[in-house]
């Protein structure tokens, strides 16, 4: 029912906006001058505008808005820390990735650490995966520490 429109949330922050423009939708039932299509046009995304403007032409916008929030609410998310902002490519293949091995309702959130080396810490549900450049260092250097005459 709302696969249309989950094809536009890859992420915490894409939810985040949808639910910005379903809560301008709704506040547009208490602004008796402001007309629904004009919130379509000046405050939704044109893609979002259109399912909304299909939903409403067909009397059932509300109960349609009232799911869906109900359904972003029940998203899954995993949540990452990178070094850095990731590009889009890398928002693609985090997202295909969560879509294939987690399912279609797992969306995931980005924490910037700019001191971070580098590679993600990933939590999940209660679970904890340290991938970070500075922690498969430390562990490289402890497995190695004989190797390398350090004795430590």
């Amino acid at each position: 029912m709302y696969s249309n429109i989950f094809s536009l949330i890859r992420t915490a922050q894409d939810r985040d906006i949808l639910l910005s423009e379903i809560k301008a939708v709704k506040e547009v039932q208490f602004e008796p001058k402001t007309s629904l299509e004009s919130v379509f046009t000046s405050r939704l995304r044109a893609s979002v505008a259109a399912i909304f403007r299909t939903k409403a032409e067909g009397g059932a916008l509300d109960s349609y808005m009232t799911g869906l929030e109900a359904a972003l609410a029940s998203l899954n998310e995993v949540k990452m820390t990178l070094a850095r902002e990731p590009s889009e490519e890398v928002v693609d293949a985090i997202s295909t990735w969560l879509s294939k091995n987690m399912g279609e309702n797992t969306i995931f959130s980005v924490t910037v650490n700019p001191q971070a080396l580098g590679g993600a810490l990933v939590s999940f549900q209660g679970k904890y995966y340290d991938g970070s450049l500075e922690h498969e260092l430390a562990q490289y250097f402890l497995e190695q520490k004989d190797g390398l005459g350090l004795g430590i």
